[in-house]
């Protein structure tokens, strides 16, 4: 089971038939580097394609003051900083999820951007994917999905082909589709369920 990040840069680094390394900051080490330059690319990436239950996370919706409501919706609520991906709204803890909102992006106050989803949803607690970096929390089929997605991104500066570009994204592509299988399998509730935990009512 990989433990760090350089756990999945060597998987990566075996679907191509690449040399193994010691570190992502190892000196002269072109596979290192390429490696460092991709792997926050293809978690990112990753995270956000499929609803993975070990990043799933919830958030009361908060509506921002002097915020323009997309037409067409009634509320708008600010994203989580920590959201890769929004999942659906639910109208309360234990409420059904829905995919129906829509995002948009605004000049906050001190000038930053504040990512806003506008829903009609009054109340709303916000079903997200965060980002997570912590390796020691990621589920074998999601280790395998960032390493192939890291492949598919390595694979033409290291080694030149095609072919291992395109079999890497390949092998991404059936790892989500396997993800998906195992999380049915599982019995873990997807967007359209009640898939708010206890402990998340009880903390309010």
């Amino acid at each position: 089971m990989a433990a760090t990040p350089v756990d999945i840069c060597n998987l990566a680094l075996g679907i191509i038939g690449d040399s193994r390394i010691q570190a992502m900051d190892e000196q002269r080490s072109k596979e290192a580097a390429e490696c460092s330059r991709f792997y926050d690319q293809a978690l990112d990436e990753a995270l956000e394609a499929f609803d993975w239950p070990f990043a799933r996370s919830y958030a009361r919706g908060v509506s921002p003051s002097d915020v323009d409501v997309a037409s067409g919706y009634a509320y708008a609520y600010g994203i989580p900083s920590d959201a890769i991906a929004i999942r659906g709204v639910a109208r309360s803890m234990r409420g059904q999820v829905s995919p129906e909102f829509t995002l948009s992006s605004v000049a906050g106050p001190d000038g930053s951007s504040l990512r806003l989803m506008h829903t009609d949803r009054d109340g709303g607690v916000i079903v997200y994917t965060r980002r997570e970096t912590f390796v020691p929390s990621f589920t074998p089929l999601f280790v395998a999905a960032v390493a192939a997605k890291l492949a598919s991104y390595i694979a033409m500066p290291l080694t030149k082909s095609k072919e291992k570009r395109d079999d890497a994204e390949k092998k991404y592509m059936q790892t989500l589709e396997q993800a998906a299988v195992s999380v049915g399998n599982q019995g873990v509730t997807r967007l359209g369920g009640d898939v708010m935990p206890d402990w998340i009512e009880a903390r309010g």
